[in-house]
């Protein structure tokens, strides 16, 4: 972990789920809270180094959302706080279309404002995170070299995996278990951050292969096994990887 904590402030416990996958992809610990009253109890125990807000919560648990809320929120919260001393990063799934407030919020309020999911293009919220921990003096922002794989299992037999580029993006397809692809992911998840190369035996033995079919020629992995399923996660999950003695390097896709 990169020592980095956040605070997501969300009545959803689904978009929670997702954006706490993403902040845990970038190496930062986080908590939840889901309404108003509970962002100012956690602030009152926790120091926390940004905030993620949605404008649409309910004041108190169990009520109904209100558009105001995140607003009346943020005011609260810069009573207490400068915006270099806890960056706030509104997240919601509306525009706002009003200009003088959009111009208060983002001016004088917040740090910076993005419409969920924030997943493409260049102002994703990996980056506009990454820029208010810069402005705000946080040290490094971290770019997580060593956590940008991971993963989601359902209950469906199937599994969601996502990867963290060097570019901030944010990438994700999801696998049928009995897939060889997820064999493969698996193998790599559970070996990336320890070892430097991952052995041609861990693959054989993830996937059930052959050991002569994945060695065709001599102490050359074969082209139909393994060689294809990495090709096409370089394509769905920007994995880059390369050959090296014993057996293959993974690096952090760059975009």
């Amino acid at each position: 972990m990169t020592g980095i904590r956040a605070l997501i402030a969300d009545d959803d416990p689904v978009i929670r789920g997702c954006e706490g996958d993403r902040l845990a992809a970038m190496g930062h610990a986080f908590d939840e809270a889901g309404s108003v009253s509970e962002v100012y109890e956690k602030l009152k125990s926790v120091k926390y180094d940004y905030i993620l807000l949605d404008m649409q919560m309910p004041m108190r648990p169990d009520r109904m959302q209100i558009d105001s809320a995140g607003e009346i929120c943020l005011k609260k919260i810069r009573e207490e706080y400068a915006r270099e001393e806890l960056p706030v990063i509104i997240l919601t799934g509306h525009c706002i279309h009003d200009s003088s407030k959009t111009s208060e919020l983002l001016f004088r309020l917040a740090n910076d404002f993005l419409v969920k999911p924030a997943t493409e293009g260049e102002h994703t919220l990996e980056a506009s995170i990454r820029q208010c921990l810069q402005e705000a003096g946080k040290g490094r922002a971290p770019k997580p070299d060593d956590v940008w794989l991971r993963r989601e299992v359902y209950a469906n037999h199937s599994t969601l995996w996502m990867t963290y580029t060097k570019t901030g993006l944010y990438k994700q397809v999801t696998v049928k278990h009995s897939l060889k692809a997820n064999q493969i992911l698996e193998c790599i998840f559970t070996k990336y951050r320890m070892e430097a190369v991952i052995p041609h035996q861990d693959f054989i033995n993830a996937c059930g292969w052959n050991y002569k079919k994945y060695y065709p020629k001599k102490g050359m992995p074969g082209r139909s096994l393994l060689k294809n399923h990495l090709g096409r996660l370089k394509k769905n999950l920007g994995i880059a990887s390369m050959n090296a003695e014993g057996g293959f390097r993974f690096f952090m896709a760059v975009e």
